[in-house]
């Protein structure tokens, strides 16, 4: 009797922490799994990451990081590998953020991806992304024009843990980052939000105001893998 009643309570334990947690469809141990929220069924067949990396033969040496396929369903999974130790990564900039003897002009979008490949059969037609964004928008414009608290979620592979926290101004461009990120070696999942204080309407635009970006590994609970086509 006690060994049943130990079986159910580690049961009622498991319940608890998996239905607590928004984000159960995630990134755990290096796998992608995900729902494609708008997907049709049969629209790709095959989705793949992959990035451009330094190291001391190439100053852009493109790889794949992983592959996979999508269920009717919109399910899908990717296990990502490990970026090989010879690659410059990404977050090895993001660790040295604070540091004065390091140019920072160019954080805004450095990370390993955010937008997954989709192809139906050898054709690139489009890319799945985990954003609250749900326009109708070109694949190639994401990260570059969003709207007002348009959140996009990037993956960051990193060779060691660090955790930044805090806010850098860069004044000539009028932009503000905030981070809270705590980052674990391997692959991360990063949130980045946007919040626009221009003033668009007017020509020349105001800019007396600064853009500031979020950038969290709390990952937000609106945020949906979604499939945006050419």
């Amino acid at each position: 009797m006690k060994k049943i009643k130990i079986n159910l309570l580690l049961l009622g334990l498991s319940f608890l922490l998996f239905s607590c947690n928004p984000n159960s469809e995630n990134l755990q141990e290096g796998t992608i799994t995900g729902t494609i929220e708008n997907y049709t069924p049969g629209s790709i067949d095959k989705i793949e990451a992959s990035s451009s990396y330094i190291n001391d033969k190439s100053s852009d040496n493109p790889i794949s990081l992983g592959v996979g396929t999508t269920k009717n369903s919109g399910k899908f999974s990717i296990n990502l590998i490990d970026v090989p130790a010879t690659y410059i990564t990404y977050s090895e900039n993001w660790a040295k953020l604070f540091d004065k003897k390091v140019s920072n002009d160019t954080i805004e979008y450095d990370a390993d991806f955010f937008k997954i490949e989709a192809y139906k059969g050898t054709m690139k037609v489009g890319y799945i992304v985990k954003t609250n964004a749900t326009y109708s928008l070109a694949p190639y414009d994401l990260g570059l024009y969003l709207d007002n608290g348009v959140t996009l979620v990037y993956l960051l592979y990193s060779k060691s843990s660090f955790t930044i926290k805090g806010i850098y101004k860069l004044a000539y461009c009028h932009k503000v980052f905030n981070f809270n990120v705590d980052i674990k070696q391997g692959w991360n999942e990063v949130a980045r939000t946007i919040q626009k204080d221009h003033d668009y309407t007017t020509f020349p635009p105001n800019y007396h105001e600064f853009d500031t970006y979020t950038y969290t590994t709390n990952i937000p609970t609106d945020v949906k893998w979604r499939y945006f086509s050419y």
